[in-house]
């Protein structure tokens, strides 16, 4: 399940759909006063299977996003009786698909919380100066 990586003392924000909808939701969490550097690499050491999609420093401060729907998305194509996607849909419920790390101030292009800020307008519930954990994970939608 995504939530056995949680970062120690992130708070729960909001989640929202994400670009795949509910099938593929965002969750937000923030860590006040903590190092961007340090949140990134407990991800970068604890999950090491996902792929490092972006790890730069964009406006001063790490960006981190970390990604592998790839493989979530090949098990459910790989279902070719369509009645079997209910049970294939339970086993992967939960499924981390991405991660993301970044710093709250940051408004760069190609981020989960640029979505939040600006497609749904949650900027005001994100707090200043933390930084904060995007989780993407896999939501069945088959019943």
């Amino acid at each position: 399940m995504f939530e056995d990586v949680l970062y120690p003392d992130a708070g729960f924000l909001f989640e929202l759909n994400g670009v795949g909808g509910p099938m593929a939701p965002y969750r937000f969490y923030a860590v006040l006063e903590a190092d961007i550097d340090a949140v990134a690499d407990f991800y970068l050491g604890r999950l090491p299977e996902i792929e490092v999609e972006l790890d730069v420093i964009e406006e001063g401060s790490r960006h981190l996003m970390l990604a592998r729907t790839g493989s979530v998305l090949d098990q459910l194509g790989q279902v070719e009786d369509p009645t079997q996607l209910v049970e294939r849909g339970r086993e992967l419920d939960g499924t981390l698909m991405g991660l993301e790390v970044i710093y709250s101030a940051d408004d760069v292009s190609i981020s989960r919380l640029r979505v939040a800020r600006h497609a749904y307008q949650r900027g005001d519930e994100i707090p200043q100066d933390a930084v904060v954990i995007i989780l993407e994970y896999f939501q069945n939608v088959y019943g």
